[in-house]
């Protein structure tokens, strides 16, 4: 189950509070020791999301019936079926509909799959092996297709995807994803829809996977005060500035997954949930205006100049990773199949290395 954290504003610009002006060479040369082995390239214990190839899966249930439901009422028996290496895989699984700002405007809601009661000799060594009890799936949510893939309403998926898919090549913290093609079958096997979706990793299989200890619920983030590190925004605020609105978050304290370590305390902020964000969503700004690569620098700055000695390292230590995984960021936009985009993309990203390079000399 996703999070929606309360954190409050005021405690995303305290980093930025904290911030005071010191030697930014004496900053680069003297942080810390080169990057260890990098948490941010481990496969997620899910081999769902360990391939960036486009699945192909089947779900058979009450459809469309079953995507038209209230959010979270009446769970439906299902069958998800996909091949794998010329084997059919098929599970037994129920399905729930989901969605806070979708349940308002959308008329096929986005659906929970829970393998809580699915045969687990048939998951093991499958893709869906240690998915624990559910997971999210992200599909169209205004038609039901057969949708082509340039389509408005497919575009829009795949650009949310895309997101997800960049921030873990950047190596920010975030949820890993798959993209899939997906057939809907109702209860006497006609094909009754046909679209592009998504599926995300869990909390706790991202949490494994970059070594965080665990993440809080939203029950545990509204009842206890849990202790914010200092450098607990530093990714975050990098996350907001190449992709997120200013006006998506924090104020409203939600779509966030805060992490923790062994004591409890909040290590980082992994920002979720971007379909309606500026850049996924129809009369979103997708491309950056030439006057955003200043409040680039000015963050990137910031942050490697802190006084702070811990947000300095850790913003160091993200810049580091963004100029090793260059390359791989670049050819996860060129070699896309789907993206419609890839120019929107290929700015923005141009823009935020230009602005390391301004800061750091680095490219």
């Amino acid at each position: 189950m996703f999070i929606k954290s309360k954190v409050k504003l005021s405690l995303f610009f305290f980093l930025l509070a904290s911030i005071f002006s010191v030697s930014f060479a004496q900053q680069l040369d003297q942080l810390g020791s080169p990057l260890k082995a990098d948490p941010y390239l481990n496969d997620s214990p899910i081999p769902l999301f360990n391939s960036d190839s486009i699945l192909s899966i089947s779900l058979k249930s009450d459809f469309p019936f079953a995507l038209k439901q209230t959010k979270g009422t009446n769970p439906l028996p299902a069958s998800l079926s996909y091949n794998e290496n010329g084997q059919v895989k098929n599970f037994n699984v129920i399905i729930t509909t989901r969605g806070n700002w979708k349940s308002q405007y959308c008329p096929f809601l986005p659906l929970k799959i829970n393998f809580e009661n699915t045969d687990k000799t048939l998951l093991k060594n499958s893709l869906f092996e240690k998915v624990g009890s559910d997971i999210k799936f992200a599909n169209v949510c205004s038609t039901f297709g057969p949708l082509a893939d340039n389509s408005h309403d497919s575009q829009m998926v795949v650009r949310e995807q895309m997101v997800y898919k960049m921030l873990n090549r950047l190596g920010l913290p975030s949820l890993k994803t798959r993209l899939v093609r997906v057939k809907y079958y109702n209860l006497t096997n006609q094909l009754v829809g046909d679209t592009i979706g998504f599926f995300i990793e869990t909390p706790k299989a991202m949490t494994q996977r970059l070594g965080f200890a665990g993440h809080l619920s939203a029950q545990n983030g509204v009842s206890h005060n849990y202790h914010i590190t200092a450098s607990a925004s530093v990714h975050f605020l990098m996350a907001q500035a190449i992709f997120l609105d200013s006006d998506h978050f924090p104020h409203r304290g939600k779509n966030t997954i805060p992490v923790t370590n062994e004591l409890g305390e909040i290590l980082d902020l992994v920002p979720y949930d971007f379909d309606q964000t500026h850049f996924v969503r129809p009369n979103g700004t997708w491309a950056r205006q030439a006057g955003d690569i200043q409040g680039n620098l000015i963050l990137i700055k910031d942050l490697l100049e802190s006084q702070n000695r811990q947000v300095a390292e850790t913003a160091r230590q993200a810049i580091e990773r963004m100029l090793k995984n260059k390359a791989q960021v670049y050819a996860a936009i060129h070699s896309h199949d789907l993206l419609d985009s890839k120019t929107s993309f290929l700015n923005i990203m141009n823009q935020w290395y230009e602005a390391i390079f301004q800061v750091t000399g680095k490219r």
